[in-house]
């Protein structure tokens, strides 16, 4: 059992390594407007948070993340077929674009899906009304005990019924 569990691992290491580290990226510009092409080699099962970043090879500090993007960018499927981005330029950003040496970072990262712990929601919401409601009920009562006095209501002047026989 134990030879068959260590491969599976070895198998999708070197995936989930890639799938969170830089992706290589192609892009094209065109009537104001910019396609970013990526391939992502990961499990397609898995879902993936996408995001691009423009980044200027004469300045290693220089980041920009493009606002407006759409396409395969964000959280979905997007792995094993290649996949675009498309980023409309606003006149702002064109201007900011003057230079040859600018390339899109590309990145991939796993998105956690936490299964069977829904079910810890609803049982702990049922508690906690429960709770509230005990809470409440047994507040009222305690506020009628007290309302009583030597057998009479406050409320009315009249003492309470006899108990059954």
């Amino acid at each position: 059992m134990k030879h068959y569990f260590v491969p599976l691992i070895v198998i999708f290491l070197p995936m989930l390594l890639q799938a969170q580290g830089k992706i290589e990226t192609t892009f094209e510009t065109s009537n104001g407007k910019i396609i970013i092409y990526y391939q992502l080699n990961a499990d397609p099962d898995l879902e993936y948070d996408v995001s691009v970043l423009l980044k200027r090879s004469s300045d290693g500090s220089y980041s920009y993340a493009p606002d407006g993007l759409t396409g395969d960018v964000g959280r979905g499927k997007f792995a094993q077929n290649k996949r675009s981005v498309t980023w409309i330029l606003k006149s702002a950003e064109m201007s900011m674009l003057d230079g040859d040496d600018f390339y899109f970072e590309v990145t991939a990262v796993p998105v956690e899906v936490k299964k069977g712990a829904s079910w810890l929601y609803y049982v702990g919401g049922i508690l906690v009304g429960g709770g509230v409601a005990a809470a409440v009920i047994l507040n009222k009562k305690s506020q009628d005990e007290s309302s009583t006095i030597n057998g009479n209501n406050n409320t009315g002047g009249f003492p309470t019924p006899p108990g059954r026989p």
